[in-house]
């Protein structure tokens, strides 16, 4: 087959196509699924498919690895995601979110123009919330994309764009969010900008802990970003004061203890203390699943919804081709 974005011969698309619905316990694949999966079976790659950003994941029929993005909308292309690799169409994801100064035109140019989502005078509602959050995900792949190919200046370039089209002090960004967009500065050595978001994210995750301090399992727990966050910053007693609130709920985890000694060994050097205790550990600390620091981003955090819902498991089904 041949892709007239990609130039490329001989692809093919091979996955496991799940199912997306359960009926009085029997797995089964939805009437839009099989329409969505004969539409690219017949097409044969004489018309782009796209999947919009928004397409939840149980409806991408498996896809996942064959979807390149190009904005809002993610295109189906015969050629597999390279592993650990952002997938975007970087020529056009970059046309589209940067391309937002151009002038007026009756004739078509890319580039979304994200009017008046700077402007404080306007009312946002949560449905625009949400809106913006689908918006940054755009910038925040493409800004993904940059670090990964070791293009910092791009990567902050594209992180500042982001925040002066839609800046978070008029459409809010959850603090989970903004912990993985602060993190990207920070893997970009960009730590002036980090430190700027970082107060934002630290005053979060504190009122998400008092609000619900049992929140101790989501990935994206308010615990786990404090200590990341005051760790990158070298605040290692207030490090200590998070996993002092965490004893309520591990009190019998030897990690948390192994945790605060290294926060204490790191404090010393902070002071110019470089003694080392005999019995000190020096290799870095087990932590608690609940605690493990972010990997290096490959893709960007899901905009968070309340009470989301559990992703179906994979059916047991044979592999479908589409070539």
């Amino acid at each position: 087959v041949k892709d007239s974005v990609l130039l490329t011969e001989g692809g093919e698309l091979n996955w496991t196509m799940n199912h997306a619905a359960v009926y009085g316990g029997v797995k089964a694949a939805r009437v839009q699924d099989l329409v969505a999966l004969e539409i690219i079976q017949s097409n044969n790659w004489e018309r782009p498919i796209y999947f919009a950003v928004t397409t939840q994941t149980n409806s991408l029929l498996g896809l996942d690895d064959y979807l390149l993005m190009e904005g809002m909308a993610r295109r189906v292309v015969p050629v597999k995601k390279p592993a650990g690799m952002e997938y975007v169409n970087e020529p056009i994801l970059r046309e589209q979110v940067l391309g937002h100064d151009k002038e007026q035109s009756a004739d078509y140019q890319p580039g979304m123009k994200f009017r008046g989502l700077n402007n404080p005078d306007i009312f946002f509602d949560e449905n625009h919330e949400r809106l913006g959050h689908n918006y940054r995900n755009a910038f925040i792949r493409l800004a993904i994309y940059y670090l990964n190919m070791g293009r910092i200046d791009k990567t902050i370039a594209v992180l500042d764009e982001m925040e002066a089209a839609i800046p978070r002090d008029i459409i809010p960004l959850d603090y989970r969010l903004l912990f993985d967009v602060g993190n990207l500065y920070h893997r970009a050595d960009a730590m002036d900008k980090y430190r700027d978001i970082a107060k934002d994210i630290e005053a979060q995750a504190l009122q998400r802990i008092e609000a619900d301090p049992s929140d101790v399992q989501s990935y994206h727990n308010p615990y786990r970003i404090l200590l990341e966050t005051y760790e990158n910053l070298g605040r290692y007693e207030d490090a200590i004061g998070v996993l002092d609130m965490l004893r309520d709920y591990y009190p019998n985890d030897p990690t948390i203890q192994q945790l605060e000694d290294n926060y204490r060994r790191l404090i010393r050097q902070q002071n110019g203390d470089t003694t080392q205790p005999a019995a000190e550990e020096t290799s870095a600390p087990t932590r608690p699943p609940a605690l493990e620091r972010e990997p290096a981003p490959t893709t960007p955090a899901p905009t968070p919804e309340p009470a989301p819902t559990p992703e179906p498991e994979p059916a047991q089904t044979d592999d479908t081709s589409a070539g």
